[in-house]
């Protein structure tokens, strides 16, 4: 039985000489970790491991992942993030980068969101899921960085209206056309890009916190 992908196969030192035969299972075991191997890859039922040592750490060019993926850690993005159309990005945990929060509010609701730009593809959406309805009380400024316009929102808890929007290219109901919407849904403060192309978003808040994170 090969060890892959529970634990590490252990073999024991072959040696030159006489009496010292290759045995069938020399290359069995072998085979089976291969095989292992192989099939936990193409398969996806092999786990993908990292160091935690930096200077050992992992670096993967392009990575596809088409199935449903959890981060129980802390997930660094050195670059900016893309959601694919048709993509939700949860982010209950709050999407940070240094101390700042981007996307996200953290679980305690917010006391102010620095915004950094992160893009969203056409009819994509961002699903901001704090713990409670409360904390989605407050103001946003959305920032459309690809067309250089800017509106301003206030959230209820249960709704989102719009206090200022010069360019009429925002919105504070879902699936409006040509529109970047700002709107709660099942209890989900979310954005939707509907601009016909992927825009690059900020996202600056100012509302309650219950407690620090």
């Amino acid at each position: 039985m090969p060890s892959f992908p529970t634990s590490v196969k252990v073999f024991t030192t072959k040696l030159d000489g006489a009496g010292n035969n290759i045995n069938a299972a020399h290359v069995n075991d072998i085979q089976d970790e291969v095989n292992a191997i192989e099939a936990g890859y193409l398969n996806a039922t092999a786990r993908l491991n990292s160091s935690a040592l930096s200077a050992l750490a992992s670096t993967v060019a392009s990575l596809n992942v088409s199935g449903a993926s959890t981060f129980t850690g802390v997930a660094v993005f050195n670059g900016r993030p893309t959601i694919a159309a048709g993509a939700t990005l949860s982010a209950d945990q709050g999407i940070r980068s240094g101390s700042h929060n981007i996307v996200g509010l953290n679980t305690e609701g917010m006391t102010a969101l620095s915004g950094v730009p992160f893009s969203v593809a056409n009819a994509a959406t961002v699903a901001l899921t704090p713990a409670s309805a409360d904390e989605y009380t407050g103001l946003f400024v959305v920032v459309d960085r690809t067309n250089s316009v800017a509106a301003i929102f206030i959230s209820s808890g249960s709704a989102t209206s719009e206090l200022h929007d010069p360019s009429a290219t925002f919105s504070a109901t879902a699936d409006t056309a040509s529109s970047a919407n700002l709107y709660i849904t099942g209890s989900i403060l979310t954005l939707q890009n509907n601009k016909a192309g992927t825009v690059s978003f900020v996202i600056i808040g100012l509302g309650s916190r219950h407690t620090d994170p």
